[in-house]
């Protein structure tokens, strides 16, 4: 069983319980259609308590796969249309950065205090540093945050 199917069997009972009162209380307190207000308060915080747990397997992982070159952002709007397919699809999502800047170039924008202005993923002048950042990339998508999902220990 992998980690999040853990973290999820763990509260089967009580999450099966949350749903079946949801599911009474929301078919004895019809919304209009397209006018769903408390419904959609509801769904989202059913959402967010999975986005919570898979973001924070995912956290883990990442920490015990890059130690402390992994680190927490606070949220951006790095990839605005991202956030759709999760709400779309109403699945929980975890958006990550793989940091690609040269290092040189990143230490000296830190030091004048200029890092707003180095380009970022959506600007012409973004030129990632190809290598580590590709292998980097790869690892924390296909070995590091699929083995949250696969249920296997990420390789190195």
């Amino acid at each position: 069983m992998n980690a999040l199917a853990q973290a999820l069997a763990g509260r089967s009972d009580t999450l099966l319980a949350e749903r079946e009162s949801i599911y009474k209380d929301l078919h004895q307190r019809p919304e209009l259609s397209m006018q769903e207000v408390r419904t959609a308060k509801i769904a989202a915080g059913c959402i967010e308590t999975l986005q919570t747990i898979v973001s924070r397997q995912v956290a883990g992982a990442f920490t015990s796969q890059f130690g402390d070159k992994a680190c927490e952002t606070a949220p951006a709007s790095a990839s605005e249309d991202f956030s759709a397919f999760g709400r779309t699809w109403q699945a929980p999502c975890v958006f990550w950065f793989v940091g690609g800047t040269d290092p040189d170039a990143y230490a000296q924008a830190k030091a004048a205090k200029l890092l707003n202005k180095t380009p970022s993923n959506h600007s012409p002048k973004c030129a990632p540093v190809i290598h580590p950042t590709l292998e980097t990339g790869l690892q924390a998508m296909l070995m590091t945050a699929a083995s949250v999902w696969l249920g296997r220990s990420p390789q190195a």
